[in-house]
């Protein structure tokens, strides 16, 4: 998992990326955590990088469940980019899509 990358959106504004990576479990959620907290009050747009993430759990969810309230009480902006169909089916599945800002397929924003 990559964070603090600096990315433009396409529009000329930096946005920050944080980029998820294949595996999210219990012995990355410390790392998890230390990420997110990096970036969940900065002021340009988060792009979460979730394309490639095929497993998660319970603990991570709840992290990006956190971070993504935290932005949005902010009244911060997050995109994600993905996410992956295995993540989009936890999503779904835990009723927690429309809480995470995430569609299928999403390339969204949640503010």
């Amino acid at each position: 998992m990559t964070y603090g990358r600096k990315m433009s959106d396409g529009e000329g504004t930096e946005e920050v990326m944080v980029e998820l990576g294949g595996r999210l479990d219990l012995d990355g959620a410390p790392d998890l955590r230390n990420r997110l907290g990096a970036v969940v009050r900065h002021k340009n747009t988060v792009a979460i990088d979730a394309r490639n993430t095929t497993q998660i759990d319970t603990a991570s969810v709840q992290l990006l469940l956190a971070f993504v309230k935290s932005r949005v009480a902010g009244d911060l902006r997050t995109r994600w980019l993905g996410p992956s169909q295995e993540l989009d089916a936890v999503f779904s599945r835990l009723g927690l899509a429309t809480a995470l800002g995430v569609e299928p397929s999403a390339h969204r924003e949640t503010k």
